[in-house]
């Protein structure tokens, strides 16, 4: 028995549209170019005096401190951790390099952690989501003087 070639309804409807909204994007993208180039231009001008400035800094020294330091040394801390959120030694550095230098380098450490078997798939979940948080710089720099040129937008 033969698989027949001919495309059901539903996959043939399935590819059209796709087709379709490919072909209605590249259109739309074609026809407000210019508008797109000013945003593009205005977004790598934000990311580059406001958000890396306020992110690099935190996201070298966090790298630095958990290749080269001693991050489970911080044994009062990794105790409180462990009680009260279930968190091995080796979440306590990407828990407090997140917390104070923001997103996205509690993301990276936890990665990093995961990567190199230091933590569990699970804890790595739940590490992510504590650690994956806007820093006061970013806060102020990035969203209060970038986008809303007031720093004191940013500190309210």
């Amino acid at each position: 028995m033969t698989k027949s070639k001919t495309l059901s309804f539903k996959a043939w409807l399935g590819k059209t549209r796709s087709v379709l909204l490919l072909i209605a994007t590249l259109v739309f993208g074609i026809a407000i170019s210019a508008e797109a180039g000013e945003y593009v231009i205005e977004g790598i001008d934000l990311a580059v005096k406001y958000v890396i400035p306020s992110a690099l800094p935190f996201m070298i020294i966090s790298d630095l401190y958990m290749h080269y330091g001693h991050p489970e040394d911080i044994r009062s801390l990794a105790i409180t951790l462990k009680h009260i959120l279930g968190f091995s030694e080796a979440s306590v550095a990407p828990f407090v390099c997140g917390n104070i230098g923001g997103f996205p380098i509690g993301a990276k450490l936890t990665a990093d952690a995961y990567k190199f078997g230091k933590i569990p798939k699970g804890e790595a979940e739940r590490l992510l989501a504590l650690s994956n948080n806007p820093s006061c710089a970013f806060v102020i720099g990035g969203v209060g003087m970038g986008i809303f040129g007031n720093a004191d937008v940013g500190i309210k």
